[in-house]
């Protein structure tokens, strides 16, 4: 009996053999391909489940906008912090500023009726309380004064609320003499009239219409001394490499302006265009008075003395001046316009030499001030000291028979033992008259004229004396300061 295994067994079929010339036959079984993962696929793959979790997620912070954000709130929070501030500082003045309160305050503090039109507070370009249409005396009109804050110094006011450091900015004004008289004489009265914690009073912009000795815009501040007070006030006009600076203090009787002006490398508006090396002067000012002592140092020397102008309806100007070792090349040279830091003592090129002294008066008059100045007139003697006639030999061409065709261009030079003249001078012309020059026993006399121009004319007689039995010489003086000329 045979078991179930191998009747199972005999069933199967015994396998055929392969057919012969390596020839497949058909099967029962098709062939399919298998699709194994690269690596570009796994990467993929990983991606895809990297999004797919990164979906699941509620949020991510960025560091970067965080930190963004948190930089912005801090500088709005310092801005409201300011803002807060600057409220604090201000509402307690606000409240007590109102056009009326700041009229009668500032017309008891300084003695005259003061109307104020309006006040405001503004937060842009920066926190101020402004006061417009500022009216004193119907004689001087302000149109805008700020009160502003400085910030660097308000901190420790925080809690008190008050104002410190201060200032109060006045817009672009122009004064004359009078009205700038009134504003100095109010100064004191400021000192109670503004808040105290307004430390400074500053005109960035300031004209003066009948002054013709402060022609250009100023900048012009007050400051509170130690004793709380405005006292005084300063003028600046700052120049290319120098300076000037005017101050201003109002006498105790109110009627005079007492102002010391210190200047370096500076143009002044009279005296031609010559840029002085240092001027200090002092003295008083009024309505319809000016005295003052001055000092001007220029590259060829020092000029001392004193001025007075008297005015009204007319003014009147009287003075002096006084000049010791001034160089006569350097004058001559800057007259012709060479150089003067490059001109040395001596310099043959140079028509004339030497070192003058001279006393002179000086005076003026005109319908205004600007007038007077302008023609002012300066008389005195000139004294040269080793004086020096460059391009004529004097004595030389007085010997010759025939000196005409030797002084054109005839080379040479003059040394004078003593040279004086009678000076008189304006803004139209130079006059030296009562010429007297003296080289051993020749004597030289004469007259010159420079015009505005720089031409000469004049003339001058040229003796030898007893030495020689010989006429005097007739020369006539023409040609330019530059290249004079001498004719017979």
């Amino acid at each position: 009996m045979t078991s179930m295994a191998e009747k199972s067994r005999s069933k199967r079929k015994e396998p055929k053999p392969l057919p012969s010339g390596g020839e497949m036959q058909a099967t029962d079984f098709a062939i399919t391909t298998v699709n194994f993962p690269d690596r570009l696929d796994a990467r993929e793959m990983n991606d895809r489940k990297i999004e797919d979790d990164d979906s699941h997620r509620t949020f991510r912070f960025d560091g970067y906008l965080i930190t963004l954000w948190i930089k912005r709130l801090i500088v709005l929070a310092v801005l409201g912090g300011l803002a807060y501030l600057a409220v604090g500082l201000v509402r307690p003045l606000v409240s007590a500023m109102s056009p009326a309160q700041v009229s009668d305050r500032l017309s008891k503090s300084i003695g005259r009726p003061v109307r104020v039109a309006e006040t405001g507070f503004r937060v842009t370009p920066s926190p101020r309380l402004v006061l417009t249409g500022v009216n004193v005396d119907n004689a001087l009109q302000i149109d805008e004064v700020a009160l502003m804050i400085n910030w660097t110094n308000s901190w420790q006011a925080v809690q008190g609320a008050r104002w410190t450091g201060g200032e109060a900015v006045a817009s672009p004004t122009r004064l004359n003499l009078g009205q700038a008289q009134m504003l100095l004489a109010a100064l004191p009265g400021l000192s109670t009239g503004l808040p105290a914690g307004i430390s400074t009073v500053h005109f960035s912009s300031l004209q003066f219409a009948d002054m013709p000795l402060l022609p250009s815009r100023y900048d012009v501040t007050t400051r509170r001394g130690p004793d709380g007070r405005f006292a005084s006030a300063e003028i600046r006009e700052m120049v290319p490499d120098g300076s000037m600076v005017l101050k201003l203090s109002p006498v105790a009787n109110g009627d005079q302006i007492a102002f010391q002006l210190d200047a370096a490398n500076w143009k002044a508006p009279v005296g031609g265009n010559v840029r002085w090396t240092d001027i200090s002067a002092s003295g008083n000012l009024a309505a319809q008075q000016i005295d003052a002592d001055y000092s001007i140092s220029a590259f060829y020397g020092v000029t001392r003395g004193s001025i007075s102008a008297t005015g009204g309806d007319h003014w009147d100007l009287t003075g002096k001046a006084s000049s010791t070792n001034l160089d006569v090349e350097s004058m001559v040279g800057q007259a012709i316009g060479r150089d003067p830091a490059k001109i040395e003592k001596g310099d043959p090129t140079l028509p004339l030499g030497g070192t003058a002294t001279m006393t002179a008066t000086l005076s003026g008059s005109g319908a205004t001030l600007d007038e007077a100045l302008h023609g002012l007139v300066v008389k005195g003697p000139v004294d040269v000291r080793w004086g020096i006639l460059n391009g004529i030999n004097l004595g030389y061409a007085a010997t010759r028979a025939n000196p005409g065709s030797l002084l054109e261009g005839s080379g040479g030079n003059t040394r004078f033992t003593d040279l004086s003249a009678q000076l008189e001078g304006s803004g139209k012309e130079l006059i030296f008259r009562d010429i007297t020059g003296k080289a051993g026993a020749m004597l030289a006399r004469g007259a010159l004229r420079i015009s505005t121009d720089k031409q000469l004319s004049g003339a001058l007689r040229v003796d030898l004396g007893e030495t020689r039995v010989q006429a005097p010489l007739n020369l006539r003086v023409h040609g330019s300061l530059a290249k004079p000329q001498y004719g017979g």
